[in-house]
């Protein structure tokens, strides 16, 4: 089967790639307007990393509780890379989401034979064009590809303490009322 007809293939224009100096703020926003679980960090146009939305809030809540909500929405997605990485961040499996995962360094063509991705390098791998432009992505499992389509509303959404609802922690303060963002 070629990679582009298979259900492990996801387009380009179906997930968010954010640089990975993107704050955890922009990341909310944008997972919200794709209505996704999910985004792709890159350096450049070079895709490094898959992030989960449940990841991306478990490093979000840590920095809330120990510092403000304004600081914990300023950092950069490089910054929960790189926290993920020494191990200073535990985040507990869901199952509802990818966690962090690596992009596989070597891309793929629509029209390649879908290669055996389980259990090496390359859980996720860029899928280009014939021109070599970025035409989506291809995940080693179905439930990978499903988590991140999959919107996780309760992932992004933070509530105040008079439970109203907001799409991003952007000041630590509820968009509707004076209150301030619960952890």
């Amino acid at each position: 089967m070629l990679v582009h007809q298979s259900n492990l293939f996801i387009p380009a224009r179906s997930i968010p790639v954010m640089p990975l100096t993107s704050t955890l703020r922009a990341a909310f926003l944008e997972m919200n307007s794709y209505n996704v679980g999910g985004l792709i960090a890159a350096d450049g146009h070079l895709p490094l990393y898959v992030m989960g939305a449940a990841f991306l809030r478990s490093f979000f809540r840590s920095n809330f509780e120990k510092y403000n909500p304004t600081y914990a929405a300023t950092l950069t997605l490089s910054a929960a890379a790189l926290t993920k990485s020494r191990g200073e961040i535990h985040f507990a499996s869901d199952s509802r989401d990818i966690g962090l995962l690596s992009v596989a360094s070597v891309a793929l063509r629509l029209t390649d034979e879908i290669p055996d991705l389980v259990g090496g390098q390359g859980g996720f791998r860029l899928v280009v064009n014939h021109a070599a432009q970025r035409a989506g992505w291809l995940a080693a499992e179905q439930t990978i590809a499903n988590l991140i389509l999959t919107p996780q509303p309760d992932q992004t959404i933070f509530t105040c303490e008079q439970n109203h609802e907001n799409t991003d922690a952007d000041n630590g303060y509820c968009s509707h009322c004076p209150s301030k963002l619960k952890p």
